[in-house]
């Protein structure tokens, strides 16, 4: 979006690379190659660029807005294209290049397997609110089927979230059964 606030301006007509990254401020050539070509390289060439001979964004290009583009439906969404590896320098360090770069893998995992750990404990409570009595075999089955869609849980994590409710006492184990567990109301 910024970069297409560059030609709000009717007195600019065409801005090179360096233009556009001066003045949008953005500092990653990644970020602002990647934003390019979404604009200028695929389905909908909102911006033009010349040369016209790739479909990779070079400091050399120059771009224009296309006055001849007209959207079908009144919102368009524009996809963001990854990254090559080729384009970056901390491609050549070993460094991996993508729409999360900022993030490491491993904070990534950490934050899907927190939200992950509440759909588990909701599919859990809605099953046993419904059921009231329930075996843990059973459980796990239906919990894995109501997930399944969004993910395939694993059973480990299924358990520990049990422990946790039980913990928090939203359910309870059987006093005559210990793998039979009790919803609590």
């Amino acid at each position: 979006m910024l970069i297409l606030m560059l030609f709000n301006n009717k007195t600019t007509l065409q801005l090179t690379y360096n233009q556009i990254k001066d003045q949008t401020g953005i500092s990653s050539d990644i970020d602002l190659k990647r934003n390019l070509q979404s604009l200028a390289c695929l389905k909908h060439k909102i911006l033009l660029k010349s040369p016209d001979t790739s479909r990779t964004v070079l400091e050399t290009d120059e771009f224009k807005l296309n006055l001849q583009f007209s959207a079908p439906v009144r919102k368009l969404r524009i996809p963001l294209i990854a990254a090559s590896t080729s384009d970056s320098s901390a491609a050549s360090n070993g460094a991996s290049v993508g729409l999360n770069s900022e993030f490491d893998e491993s904070e990534v995992d950490n934050k899907l397997i927190e939200q992950r750990k509440y759909l588990i404990d909701a599919a859990i409570v809605r099953v046993m609110k419904h059921r009231k009595l329930l075996s843990h075999n059973s459980l796990i089955i239906e919990v894995t089927s109501i997930l399944s869609a969004r993910f395939l849980p694993d059973p480990a994590l299924i358990k520990q979230r049990i422990d946790s409710l039980i913990d928090r006492d939203y359910i309870e184990r059987s006093t005559q059964d210990r793998s039979v567990y009790l919803y609590i109301s």
